[in-house]
């Protein structure tokens, strides 16, 4: 199915064992942020511009990822 079905992320998180409470899924659109809303797990947007989204979070450059996901930055 074509997103905003959850299908996609709730195949890849059966397939690799990830929970939802666990899994961030990462895209540059918001058609990506409410295929992961609706697959019930956190949503990050990556881009340049201030508009409204449905996401947790919001990055402008993926390097801001390491924050969220604990790591630091090499």
């Amino acid at each position: 199915e074509r997103k905003p079905s959850p299908s996609g992320n709730l195949y890849l998180m059966e397939r690799h064992g990830l929970k939802r409470e666990e899994t961030l899924a990462v895209g540059d659109r918001e058609l990506d942020v409410l295929a992961a809303k609706a697959a019930g797990i956190t949503a990050c947007l990556v881009s340049h511009e201030g508009s409204v989204t449905a996401a947790d979070h919001r990055v402008s450059e993926l390097e801001e990822l390491y924050v969220l996901i604990g790591l630091e930055k090499e």
